[in-house]
């Protein structure tokens, strides 16, 4: 136990030394000046340089590792320095940059108690990184189509991330695919009482169940402060359209399209022009749709 508190100490003094750490460091052949030293050769020169310091031998370690584009074994360098020195703030930090680059969101997110705790990142930077790491998260389980951990990890957030439109489109859009749209719609109706969400609103739109006329009728009344909002033109139309008001449909998607056309909007409308059997119109539609469409994913036909 002693020993094992003298190490940590010496970690500490040793890489609390910036300038000390430098010179040792100029040291070591780098990879970038084009040498050839094999890593383990230059860790043999790092130990003779800092004798039994198992700290800072296996912080400057796993820098080479990642230099070297060893990830994986960077990462188990700096598992191994954490269980030696939990409190070593730049073992922390590595360890940090590790996962994320690694795009391992949970690792992330169980470091960053540890540099909140020891304030080797500020506060608003940890809050930063949680809520990205929230993010990541969520958007793997929804392309994964891993409802179970999706929701596990919404249960995990606290009241107030879960009014992030950015915490929270990814959740809606898992629940419509997995068919638990009314607690969709729920959500995004609580949503838009206090603020709004283009992509959001979209989401609205491909609801299908529950009352769709009621929920064209509170939509109409978006419009009052967005009468211009191709996204909520759009998701009109599509609401008029499942309620089969063809007119009322194509209003609003060609207003869609004069306020921002996609290529999906003409699609739409084409779709709601065949349904009023004006199939030129609609035939005309689906090819400036397609056109765009084209245009938008830069593909050369």
């Amino acid at each position: 136990m002693a020993g094992t508190k003298s190490q940590q100490s010496s970690g500490n003094d040793s890489l609390a030394s910036l300038k000390a750490r430098k010179h040792r460091n100029s040291l070591i052949p780098s990879r970038a000046s084009g040498d050839g030293a094999p890593i383990h050769n230059q860790i043999t020169l790092v130990v003779f340089l800092n004798g039994k310091n198992e700290i800072a031998v296996g912080v400057v370690q796993a820098e080479l590792q990642i230099a070297a584009g060893q990830n994986e074994h960077a990462l188990a360098t700096l598992q191994h320095l954490r269980e030696i020195a939990p409190k070593q703030p730049h073992v922390l930090q590595l360890l940090q940059q590790l996962y994320q680059d690694m795009n391992q969101w949970q690792g992330v997110q169980e470091v960053l108690p540890d540099l909140r705790k020891r304030h080797v990142l500020a506060a608003a930077e940890v809050d930063t990184l949680s809520s990205e790491a929230m993010i990541a998260q969520l958007q793997a389980a929804l392309l994964n189509q891993d409802w179970s951990s999706m929701a596990a990890l919404w249960q995990q957030l606290p009241h107030k991330l879960r009014q992030s439109e950015l915490l929270l489109t990814p959740y809606v859009i898992g629940l419509i695919q997995q068919g638990e749209q009314l607690q969709a719609n729920e959500l995004i109706e609580n949503f838009l009482r206090n603020q709004w969400s283009d992509s959001l609103i979209y989401q609205y739109g491909l609801i299908k169940q529950g009352d769709v006329l009621k929920r064209l009728a509170k939509a109409e009344k978006w419009l009052i402060n967005n009468e211009r909002n191709a996204t909520l033109l759009l998701t009109l139309g599509r609401l008029s359209f499942a309620n089969k008001l063809w007119a009322k449909a194509e209003e609003y998607l060609r207003a869609s399209l004069e306020h921002g056309a996609t290529g999906e909007t003409y699609q739409i409308l084409a779709e709601v022009l065949t349904a009023e059997g004006k199939k030129e119109a609609a035939a005309e539609m689906y090819k400036q749709g397609l056109a765009m469409m084209v245009k938008q994913s830069h593909i050369i036909i």
